[in-house]
């Protein structure tokens, strides 16, 4: 399995060295999709997408999917 969390932490520091990270819509549902995408291509499937399934880690419950939508497009 890949170092995702290495991968994806070299890749926040080239997001902010790059200076593309200004290029970002920040604020906004479409800029934490661009930053998730940036983030997470290449090491996820749905890298940049709102989710549609439930996920957990451990213990702890994300935000249930079937709100994520409708709270984020607000």
């Amino acid at each position: 399995m890949k170092n995702i969390g290495k991968i994806s932490l070299d890749n926040a520091f080239r997001l902010f060295k790059s200076g593309e990270i200004d290029n970002v819509d920040i604020g906004t549902t479409l800029g934490l999709q661009q930053i998730h995408s940036y983030l997470f291509d290449g090491l996820y499937d749905f890298a940049g997408q709102i989710r549609t399934l439930k996920i957990t880690k451990g213990d702890f419950r994300f935000a249930n999917s079937l709100y994520l939508i409708e709270i984020l497009i607000k």
